[in-house]
This record gives C-alpha cells, sequence and structure tokens, in this order.
C-alpha cells in the first residue's frame, strides 16, 4: 500500500461545515467572488447518506463518520443564491432558487417522474 492514499480521507460534514463558515466570512470582507465559489462548492458536496436514528452518514475513504448535520439544504441554496445576487447574477439566482427540487437520492423530481 501507499501511505499516501490514507492522508487523503476527508470528511465531507467538516469540509460543508467550514465552506459555509468561509462563505460568510468571504461576504462580510466584500471578497465576492470567492464567497461565490465557496458556496458553489457547498451546493456541489455529495450528499450524506441517512443512517439510524436519523443522523447522516458520509462515506470518507474507508471509513464511515457520522454527523447530525444534513447535506445540501434550502439554507445552502438561499446562500449560494445570495452570492449570486452580490455578483449581480439575478438570473442565476433566480433559478438556483426556483430549480426542480431535488429528492435524497439527488436526483430532481422531474427525473423521477
Amino acid at each position: 500500500g501507499n501511505s499516501t492514499s490514507s492522508s487523503l480521507v476527508w470528511n465531507v460534514e467538516e469540509t460543508r461545515a467550514a465552506l459555509r463558515e468561509a462563505t460568510s466570512q468571504l461576504g462580510r470582507r466584500g471578497l465576492k467572488l470567492a464567497a461565490k465559489w465557496a458556496a458553489e462548492q457547498v451546493v456541489g458536496l455529495p450528499p450524506p447518506r441517512l443512517g439510524a436514528c436519523g443522523t447522516s452518514q458520509v462515506e470518507s475513504g474507508e471509513e464511515m463518520v457520522s454527523s447530525s448535520s444534513g447535506g445540501t439544504s434550502s439554507n445552502d441554496l438561499e446562500l449560494h443564491a445570495r452570492t449570486l445576487l452580490e455578483c449581480g447574477e439575478y438570473r442565476a439566482a433566480s433559478s438556483t432558487l426556483s430549480g426542480p427540487p431535488v429528492n435524497p437520492s439527488g436526483n430532481t423530481a422531474a427525473a423521477a417522474a
């Protein structure tokens, strides 16, 4: 085995939380494009798999990481839309908020029908 592969394991929920915080801080500092990038990364992260007791489990390499926070939420979409508005991308912000709903498997409701 290669020891570098074990160092590449990452926790998706920790990454999601860090990107949410970065989006807020960058926005407060007026770094609009950087905030937009961070918000795009949040909504692009894989959704967690639901485990027992309503907690989410995110596969992280070979281990399972449990977390009580969810995946891409409407708050994440609103955060992304806000960054788009601040960049003057009004149509993209509208599309983000009015797009087809996403079910837990990550497929759009229209595609599932």
